[in-house]
């Protein structure tokens, strides 16, 4: 019997197996399908290593790797309503540099010389082979430079990773993301018959915290742009009037590599927060690939990049599945520990590896800024589950801490960020009582918010700005709302004179504020009615529909995640 035969019927006996096995699990027969699973797949091992033909086996292994895809139905998943295929959701293909672009109102002169940066996953192979979801893609910046001649160019650009860090993802073939990790099913034989591709091919796949380049911000400190997500390390860009130039992953001078728990190398997150007195930056980050441990990192670096503190801090397992922005007072850090929890043998076990867990009630965990032992970590637990994505603003108030945050009252597994099936979250206030332990919280309004933008020259703002989508989920939002935090007063909202989806209203203070809400909110929004994108700029004190300016951008933007504003003076310190 040719190789090409032996291959193709152990290929068909792992399918048969691998459907017995689905359906098994649900019979409570999975026992005995995981060991006929084990056996066959370690013949086909068996024979990946002892024959030579590897093009017929790569061959083999594609077309058992598709017919796996199709039978656990990965095409009606990613095309089921709603979904992340159609309308905004679709990556751009064209990669533009420096086009001049049309603008109607005026920019206003303290804004001229800088950018607005805005990062996001765009995937480059389309239409996708794997679960797809908001997560997926490779991380893509959008740019509007404003010049001070009063005209503005758009430039968008993939982060293109230097050869030494190329990651795992990006080619046209079978492959492997958030959304299969997630998906349950199949997803675990997938990622077993990918294993084989590599080992036939004699690569190895990078460490999930090299896997690319983050795709969810861009962090601007000590000089440094650091495009960052809470799942890989940090990966430095340089950006300037002509585009984007890529450095590097970056791990603060070896503070996050040559771990000696877990991982080798640490991750980062989408959301330090940089003390606006001092120029110091915290965070909190966890691994979340193999090896993972239940910890997360507490990590501080001093105003001019040299690293301060990072340590560990021991969390419940299942740990959080993710803990995606913090919160910085005068004395505290604190972090969210969610109900949605990550527990990677549910994905063994043909389960979602992510699931809402209703017995237990999120936690937020207070630490000292000045902490140098994980035991000075303190947990301040609600009488309620929950889950929170974004924070909004914290205070020190009579021993106890005031927190502002979206909270969802319950998450779906399936984690439908932005759609209109995702769970509502309401602008929620929290009291921390330090001395009990326990946390308080009452709803301010009625909206379902999330996207909060405040003044980051403010260590605890009083106002914030919210993307809404109203009384009813719906994708994104179509309006914005200011909110007084300390009053829990409404001061007025706006959505764009023709429909708008908002992304996130980034707030952008004045040259020379006189108050807090001096300054400008700026935006990419999407257009439903003739697809096309725009970005927008309002007067950030008296909200208005009409706003300061609307740049028409070239093409289309897709839905993305956050921005950054860079003022004419960062381009100058590298000219």
């Amino acid at each position: 019997m040719s190789i090409y035969c032996i291959v193709t019927v152990l290929s068909a006996g792992l399918i048969i197996c691998s459907v017995g096995q689905y359906t098994s699990y649900y019979f409570g027969k999975m026992a005995s399908y995981l060991v006929k699973l084990s056996v066959l797949v370690g013949l086909v091992g068996i024979i990946i290593y002892s024959v030579g033909h590897t093009k017929i086996l790569l061959a083999s292994v594609d077309k058992v790797f598709w017919l796996v895809t199709y039978l656990d139905g990965v095409e009606e998943y990613n095309y089921r309503q709603p979904n992340y295929i159609d309308g905004n959701w679709r990556p751009v293909v064209e990669t533009l540099n420096n086009v001049e672009v049309r603008v109607e109102g005026k920019i206003p002169n303290d804004l001229l010389d800088g950018m607005y940066v805005r990062n996001g996953p765009n995937m480059r192979c389309w239409p996708p082979t794997n679960n797809h979801h908001a997560f997926n893609g490779e991380a893509m910046l959008h740019m509007v430079a404003l010049s001070s001649n009063n005209s503005v160019s758009y430039t968008n650009s993939w982060v293109e990773q230097k050869h030494q860090d190329a990651g795992f993802g990006g080619e046209c073939g079978p492959t492997f993301s958030f959304g299969d990790i997630n998906g349950g099913g199949l997803a675990f034989l997938r990622l077993l018959l990918l294993g084989m591709k590599l080992k036939l091919l004699g690569t190895q796949r990078p460490p999930q915290e090299r896997l690319q380049a983050g795709s969810t911000s861009v962090v601007h400190h000590a000089n440094k742009l650091l495009a960052s997500t809470e799942a890989f390390l940090p990966y430095e860009v340089k950006l300037s009037y002509d585009g984007v130039d890529p450095v590097g992953f970056y791990d603060f001078k070896g503070m996050l590599i040559n771990r000696k728990v877990g991982p080798t190398d640490g991750t980062f997150t989408a959301h330090p927060k940089i003390d606006p007195e001092t120029g110091d930056m915290y965070f909190f980050a966890a691994n979340g690939g193999p090896g993972s441990l239940p910890l997360v990192a507490f990590g501080s670096v001093f105003a001019n990049g040299t690293a301060d503190r990072y340590f560990h801090i021991p969390t419940p397992y299942p740990s959080a599945a993710f803990y995606h922005d913090m919160l910085l007072t005068e004395n505290y850090a604190i972090f969210v520990d969610s109900s949605l929890r990550r527990d990677f043998s549910r994905f063994v076990k043909f389960q979602r590896m992510i699931f809402f867990n209703s017995t237990y009630n999120m936690r937020f965990g207070v630490i000292p800024r000045t902490a140098t032992e994980p035991d000075e970590i303190m947990w301040v637990e609600c009488s309620k589950p929950g889950h929170i994505w974004h924070t909004v603003s914290a205070h020190e108030q009579d021993g106890k801490i005031v927190v502002f945050a979206p909270k969802f009252d319950a998450y779906t597994d399936e984690i439908r960020i932005h759609l209109n099936s995702e769970d509502p979250s309401y602008l929620t206030k929290f009291v921390l009582d330090l001395t009990t332990l326990t946390a308080k919280e009452e709803t301010l309004s009625d909206l379902i918010v999330e996207r909060p933008s405040t003044n980051v020259k403010v260590l605890s703002p009083t106002i914030a700005y919210l993307r809404s989508e109203g009384l009813d989920s719906r994708e994104m939002g179509t309006e914005v709302v200011k909110f007084d935090l300390r009053n829990g007063e409404i001061l007025g909202k706006f959505g764009c004179l023709n429909e708008c989806i908002f992304g996130e209203a980034l707030f952008v203070p004045r040259a020379e504020p006189k108050q807090e809400d001096d300054g400008y909110l700026m935006d990419i929004v999407y257009f439903p009615s003739n697809d096309t994108s725009a970005f927008m700029i309002w007067d950030a004190r008296d909200i208005s529909n009409n706003p300061l300016a609307t740049v028409y951008l070239p093409q289309r933007v897709p839905f993305g995640v956050h921005g950054l504003w860079l003022p004419g003076d960062h381009f100058q310190n590298f000219a």
